[in-house]
């Protein structure tokens, strides 16, 4: 069974094999609401969007990540089970932890929307980014949530491919950038740029730690050693994840760590 969205087409292929109209009409929805959430006009996204991360809360740009397949789970998986059965499917609406339970948190506000006419607003927004957190409250140390939007800072590009490919062998990678800590600017930029940032310090990158400690002030007391983790959450908010193999090509080993781990500690910053 599969409905796939094609810009503001939809490919339906379930109406012949099989009779579960509930689940057809389930998966027609929840693809549809997926393009309409996209053929928003502009500056309704713009809007969206500042609503998400001008709210304070450091779970807003988690929740902002799950919204489009949150609100097609509440409506397709939810909402239209509901119109059609009389109640609430049971059981899993979607094969993701984060956005079924998100989904199924949204749902009751959802449903009050729909009810009333009403489209998204800021309250809409705000009340999420608390559902969210409230449903998930270790996911801002979540490392499989933190690696879907990461900035990676390595020593240069000459093995940003090698670095990528471990990195998504273990974790699933959405919007990723590489930049080499030998540009002057690409330091500054570490600085200032938003979402989570791996700093990955192996053999001569070493000579970086001073300009990370100038730039994350909670690094300044502690002893950095080879083959270590370090994971905290700077003044800004951001998650900030730094790894010290004593070569590119045993950082496998820290990824599985963290792989394993999934979550880390936030009372402390050396994770190993």
């Amino acid at each position: 069974m599969l409905a796939t969205p094609h810009v503001n087409n939809l490919c339906v292929g379930v109406l012949t094999d099989t009779t579960n109209y509930e689940l057809k009409a389930g998966v027609i929805l929840h693809e549809m609401d997926h393009i309409f959430y996209k053929e928003q006009a502009k500056e309704q996204q713009n809007k969206l969007e500042k609503f998400f991360l001008n709210n304070p809360s450091i779970y807003s740009r988690y929740a902002y990540e799950y919204i489009d397949e949150a609100l097609a789970t509440a409506i397709g998986n939810g909402w239209a089970s509901k119109q059609i059965t009389g109640s609430l499917k049971t059981g899993p609406w979607y094969a993701n932890d984060y956005i079924d339970g998100f989904a199924k948190a949204l749902y009751p506000m959802v449903e009050d929307y729909l009810n009333h006419g009403k489209g998204i607003d800021s309250i809409f927004v705000s009340k999420s980014i608390s559902l969210f957190e409230k449903s998930f409250p270790r996911a801002t140390t979540d490392y499989t949530l933190l690696f879907l939007n990461v900035s990676i800072y390595n020593e240069s590009e000459g093995n940003a491919e090698e670095l990528y490919i471990k990195l998504g062998n273990k974790f699933k990678l959405f919007q990723v950038t590489i930049d080499a800590l030998s540009e002057k600017e690409n330091v500054e930029k570490l600085k200032t740029k938003k979402g989570t940032q791996l700093i990955v310090l192996a053999g001569e990158s070493n000579k970086y730690i001073n300009d990370l400690k100038k730039i994350f002030p909670r690094l300044k007391n502690i002893k950095i050693k080879p083959n270590a983790i370090l994971s905290f959450v700077d003044e800004n908010q951001r998650p900030i994840i730094i790894l010290i193999p004593e070569k590119l090509e045993t950082v496998d080993a820290l990824i599985k760590v963290m792989k394993e781990k999934r979550y880390f500690d936030p009372n402390k910053i050396v994770q190993n």
